[in-house]
């Protein structure tokens, strides 16, 4: 009996334990409820009411809006700036900031690393709309700093944001720059993380710097890997400041990206239905890409 009244004991306390931890993660559940659950209730409540803020009017219309956005033109196009944004930003960003990460990582005597190492961090303390404006001047085909290295190079000018073709890898360069240092954060923790007792033993075995790369480094930084990757093709394909700033979607809609569809469908011309339709497809494609990338490219590894 007294076993007995000693194991009752702790299973009280445990649920108190568990009580308490339901009250804790409360306010946090809550919020999640309120900044997603719910307007993504109200969102997939758009797509079959047509509702109106202006007389508060909410007339059923089973699939027209969805028809409607599947059979838009601007909304296909701005739907293919951002998969291209995202196809040429994401393989750039986690290049970029994979090596930018193993170069301050490494052992050797870089010159001037720890400033090279604030440079790369500070994009994250300026907003994109802030960054866009910089970059104005920086593209600008007449006094622009690239166009006057160019003709001081002797090269050709180029258009920059004012050209049709150039306008997506354009902005495509202000993001990769905006977002290096954050994603070689990640890299640098993962990198330190990765007890050098490796990279010793590879070295006695013989291996080179680029061996142990290649065997030891890129293998174990496969999980950073997968969280960078996911994380820039979310951000690709839901960027809109950038380009909303750089250009209002311009030149002729060719950085006209799915955000800025949405947004102007919904607060410039009151489409609330239209735009929840069109973010509903973007959310789909979005999870559905980040689950195939996710089975692709996410390996275990083990030494």
């Amino acid at each position: 009996m007294k076993q007995q009244r000693a194991l009752k004991k702790p299973t009280r306390w445990g649920a108190q334990e568990e009580r308490f931890g339901w009250l804790f993660i409360a306010p946090m559940m809550l919020y999640v409820a309120i900044v997603f659950f719910i307007p993504l209730l109200f969102m997939v409540f758009l797509t079959v009411f047509r509702w109106s803020p202006i007389d508060g009017s909410s007339p059923f219309v089973g699939l027209m809006m969805i028809k409607q956005a599947l059979t838009d033109r601007l909304w296909w196009l701005s739907l293919a700036n951002s998969a291209k944004f995202m196809a040429l930003s994401v393989p750039a960003t986690v290049i970029l900031s994979l090596l930018s990460a193993v170069a301050f990582a490494s052992r050797s005597r870089l010159p001037l690393k720890g400033l090279f190492k604030t440079l790369y961090f500070l994009p994250l303390v300026t907003s994109l709309a802030v960054t866009a404006f910089i970059w104005l001047w920086i593209f600008n085909p007449d006094y622009g700093f690239f166009n006057s290295l160019l003709r001081a190079l002797h090269l050709p000018t180029l258009l920059w944001l004012a050209d049709t073709e150039q306008v997506i890898p354009s902005l495509v360069i202000v993001f990769v720059w905006a977002r290096l240092g954050f994603e070689m954060a990640i890299f640098l923790s993962g990198i330190e993380s990765i007890p050098h007792e490796f990279y010793e033993a590879a070295k006695i075995d013989g291996a080179g710097s680029i061996q142990s790369f290649f065997r030891i480094t890129l293998p174990l930084l496969n999980p950073q890997i997968v969280l960078v990757g996911v994380l820039e093709v979310i951000a690709g394909l839901k960027v809109f400041e950038l380009p909303y700033v750089a250009t209002a979607g311009g030149p002729v809609n060719a950085s006209r990206v799915a955000v800025m569809h949405i947004y102007e469908s919904a607060f410039r011309y009151l489409e609330f239905s239209k735009a929840s339709v069109a973010a509903l497809i973007l959310f789909l494609l979005i999870v559905l890409v980040t689950l195939i990338q996710m089975r692709l490219t996410q390996r275990r590894f083990e030494y």
